[in-house]
């Protein structure tokens, strides 16, 4: 089974019917949860003792070259987060194992990602990310979209019970009759 993105059949809608991600242009942003996702979806993964507690949108424009390789805070070796892709078409997601040690930078939310020089990874696997997937944001990973903008909506998830991030094979046990 892929370790690194599965993507998922649900019962719910995921965004909200009036949300319009093209509409923005940033590259990063962070954008109210009820007014970005179904509240059907909310309340579909609280059933399965999922949080979603934040959410961001990342947009990026036609580019020959792959974005920042990165993951997404340190200290985690699997972390789960949920995506859904608007646009972008053929675009890929491509995970890299690191060849040199990244270095730590902080990010517009305070988040501490790691990033790599491009040379000093080598690619391990790429997918396209399309429904709403649930990827692995603990490896190094990156994006390339060469030919249409891409809008990402990133559901950033916890345990309702704990408050621990969410592994990736815990998100296949507790949502496997909804993989694709």
């Amino acid at each position: 089974m892929n370790i690194f993105s599965q993507d998922l059949n649900l019962p719910v809608p995921f965004l909200h019917q009036n949300f319009d991600c093209k509409k923005i242009f940033i590259a990063h942003s962070i954008v109210n949860t009820e007014t970005t996702l179904d509240k059907s979806t909310l309340d579909f993964f609280r059933d399965y003792g999922i949080n979603i507690t934040s959410v961001e949108l990342f947009y990026r424009r036609p580019h020959p070259k792959y974005g920042i390789v990165h993951v997404d805070n340190v200290g985690y070796s699997d972390r789960l987060n949920l995506n859904y892709v608007v646009g972008g078409e053929d675009s890929v997601m491509s995970w890299f194992k690191p060849l040199k040690e990244g270095y730590t930078t902080t990010g517009d939310t305070g988040a501490t990602p790691m990033r790599y020089h491009f040379e000093d990874v080598e690619l391990i696997h790429s997918a396209e990310i399309k429904q709403p997937s649930m990827i692995q944001s603990a490896v190094p990973h990156a994006i390339l979209n060469q030919k249409k903008p891409r809008w990402c909506i990133c559901a950033n998830i916890r345990d309702i019970k704990t408050r621990d991030v969410i592994t990736m094979q815990d998100g296949i046990d507790r949502l496997k009759e909804y993989l694709l």
